[in-house]
């Protein structure tokens, strides 16, 4: 009898040991814990932000980035002349489509709504149309097409159209990011403006000494820095009103020059 007890205790012995590193390597604060939190949630938060480069933070951008549509508002459309580059927005180019819209006071505020879509409907005919342009006249639900949007909807010669419009959230673009450094820009003040955003933006930072510098917004569309922030290449970090973000290396110091990238906002 002997012979089978010490086995069953040699067993019993052995089961607890094997429970007890079960529970070691399972508790709080352990090695393999801390390891799936950097590689995990950590490098989640990495951007790559080399000169050339950019890439899209995983951890700012909402789950969904499918295109919706804001709440209708009814109002008129007029329409003011030709598609062209500039307006209070300052764009330097216009869609292929040339269809554009110059903004009431309450869709331009100040410039937040450069960048921005619409869709328009009037009858049975909707397009979509790009914030590019203020109408400093024009009041809640009045919207100043341009004349290639105008003449999508109605005949140039009726002048004035009931319409209704909704805001476009995350439309399908073409091209990535681009950026202008204003003209008269420095190591000493800066003027950055950003296109092809698709959604109207809340914030546009500059990484200078390690840390986020927000610029302000001018009402003429461009993102300032009073006293500068260096001489570049620039890595620039721009968020929208739906919370995508983006980060944007290699932005230089050079006034006047379109610079594409492929960076964008959403998918």
């Amino acid at each position: 009898m002997l012979v089978p007890l010490a086995g069953a205790l040699r067993a019993f012995l052995a089961l607890v040991a094997a429970l007890a590193m079960t529970a070691t390597s399972s508790a709080p604060g352990t090695a393999p814990r801390a390891s799936i939190t950097s590689s995990g949630a950590s490098a989640s938060a990495r951007t790559t932000t080399s000169a050339g480069r950019s890439a899209v933070s995983s951890t700012a951008a909402p789950a969904s980035s499918a295109t919706t549509l804001g709440p209708v508002v009814r109002g008129q459309a007029t329409h003011y002349g030709p598609a062209a580059p500039g307006g209070n927005c300052m764009f330097p180019t216009v869609p292929a489509d040339k269809l554009t819209v110059a903004a009431g006071p309450d869709l331009y505020a100040g410039a937040a709504g450069c960048g921005g879509y619409l869709t328009v409907t009037s009858g049975r005919r909707t397009i979509r149309v790009k914030i590019d342009n203020q109408c400093p006249e024009c009041g809640h639900g009045h919207i100043d097409l341009s004349d290639e949007a105008f003449a999508a909807l109605a005949p140039l010669g009726r002048g004035l159209i009931p319409i209704t419009y909704r805001i476009v959230t995350n439309p399908r673009l073409s091209r990535g990011l681009s950026f202008v450094v204003k003209s008269g820009s420095s190591r000493y003040w800066l003027a950055l403006l950003v296109d092809n955003t698709g959604n109207r933006l809340r914030s546009v930072e500059v990484q200078t000494s390690g840390a986020w510098r927000a610029l302000s917004r001018a009402d003429y569309g461009y993102w300032v820095a009073d006293s500068g922030v260096g001489s570049g290449p620039f890595v620039v970090r721009v968020t929208d009103v739906a919370g995508h973000r983006a980060v944007v290396g290699g932005i230089r110091l050079t006034p006047g020059a379109i610079q594409q990238t492929a960076a964008r906002l959403y998918h």
